[in-house]
């Protein structure tokens, strides 16, 4: 499907391994996600609407589609340019990025997404979660949907359970972090 009511804008998006996060041209509290393989696409769209009925994700606004890209007129007129299209992806409502990990807040929305949806936020590092707002409240949410997400073969922090917990007391935030975690696979 094709959605004709956005366009893509030009400017620089952000990629990952599966998905480009693009701009949305208008609409600067929109992302569009866009995938490299539509299977990619389906499974994190599912995921998402999941999570976003919790408040664990962003909202997504519409079903799976592609997304024409947005050419200024003063490129249209000496040429004229194939129009492009985005992948297939979705829209979704944008995150406020953090800038560093809020460890007891991300180890609660670890727990919530394992007992709400029934699944474990292993890549659950500060890139792939941002702030919502509900209630006028920021939310911390994950905002990496993709299935590679949930698969325990990426295991952030290393640990049986997911989540940012101290290996020597699983505590959120304690002293012995720096005297005794050692990144997966140590020293």
């Amino acid at each position: 499907m094709i959605n004709n009511d956005y366009l893509i804008e030009l400017e620089d998006g952000s990629s990952g391994s599966y998905c480009d996060v693009l701009p949305v041209k208008d609409h600067p509290n929109l992302l569009f996600k866009g995938f490299k393989k539509e299977s990619k696409a389906l499974e994190a769209y599912n995921n998402q609407i999941k999570l976003s009925e919790y408040d664990l994700a962003p909202r997504i606004i519409g079903e799976p589609c592609q997304i024409a890209y947005y050419y200024p007129p003063e490129l249209l007129k000496n040429f004229n340019p194939q129009i492009t299209r985005t992948n297939l992806g979705y829209l979704t409502e944008k995150a406020e990025l953090t800038t560093d990990e809020p460890f007891d807040e991300l180890q609660e929305l670890c727990d919530r997404i394992k007992v709400l949806v029934k699944k474990d936020f292993w890549d659950c590092h500060f890139q792939n979660v941002g702030y919502i707002y509900r209630s006028n409240e920021k939310v911390l949410c994950c905002i990496d949907t993709g299935e590679e997400t949930f698969d325990g073969k990426i295991n952030t922090w290393g640990f049986d359970r997911a989540g940012p917990k101290c290996t020597e007391c699983g505590k959120y935030k304690c002293l012995c972090l720096t005297d005794h975690w050692r990144p997966l696979g140590g020293f």
